[in-house]
């Protein structure tokens, strides 16, 4: 269900709702094993625009999303990378719930700036287990307790000649992963940064090129640090 409305000449509100209902089956042959879940949950989102002059705009939103585990992590087979390293499925994945929220700058309708905080639950990513005495790593899928990001987010469209145009996006953000994991307190966070350019170009006879470059700063996914 969405809804539409003006609030005054300079505001408007889109307002929304989404009910989804899942259910899943799992069945191992091999072992005979049956895995079953199912779950009911409600998405709403939020947006306000607000107009401060036929040049500058403000836009204040909220949303939840969800994330569900695809079939290859469920899997709960087992799978030897070699002898010491074991990759192993996660029947008992639950999917990841995301609350986001953002507040933008438009300027000329085209130059964005937005700054937005998101806060996810039962977030899933790869962990890593060490068996000491055998030596042997095992690499799992698993829900982790949450994660937060901090952003900001700038885009600059550009038009450098009739046959070149560049769209271009910066962003910095922090991210912090906490989490009970196998008895140890898990506490990861980075600051990091991307920037991404996207040129096209327009060619003879019609013909459109696009040349992309996107270069990523350090970060963090889970129990890992990332350099760049």
């Amino acid at each position: 269900a969405n809804f539409v409305t003006g609030v005054g000449k300079k505001l408007k509100l889109t307002a929304g709702l989404r009910v989804e209902y899942t259910d899943i089956v799992g069945t191992l042959l091999s072992r005979s094993e049956e895995n079953r879940t199912d779950y009911l949950n409600l998405f709403p989102n939020v947006l306000l625009e607000q107009s401060i002059s036929e040049r500058y705009k403000l836009s204040y939103g909220y949303n939840r999303r969800i994330v569900r585990p695809n079939f290859r992590l469920l899997n709960p087979n087992t799978y030897y990378i070699d002898p010491y390293t074991v990759s192993s499925g996660n029947p008992y994945l639950t999917p990841m719930f995301t609350d986001n929220y953002e507040v933008g700058q438009i300027l000329d309708r085209k130059y964005q700036l937005v700054l937005g905080y998101s806060r996810t639950t039962d977030v899933f990513t790869q962990v890593f287990i060490q068996d000491d005495a055998s030596r042997e790593t095992v690499i799992q899928t698993q829900n982790l307790d949450k994660q937060e990001y901090f952003g900001l987010r700038i885009l600059t469209p550009l038009t450098l000649s009739k046959w070149w145009k560049q769209n271009n996006t910066i962003l910095l953000n922090h991210i912090k992963y906490r989490s009970m994991l196998n008895g140890v307190q898990l506490d990861n966070s980075r600051t990091g940064y991307m920037i991404r350019t996207a040129n096209t170009f327009d060619l003879p006879l019609g013909v459109k090129m696009e040349v992309v470059g996107t270069y990523v700063g350090p970060t963090v996914i889970g129990q890992m640090r990332i350099d760049r």
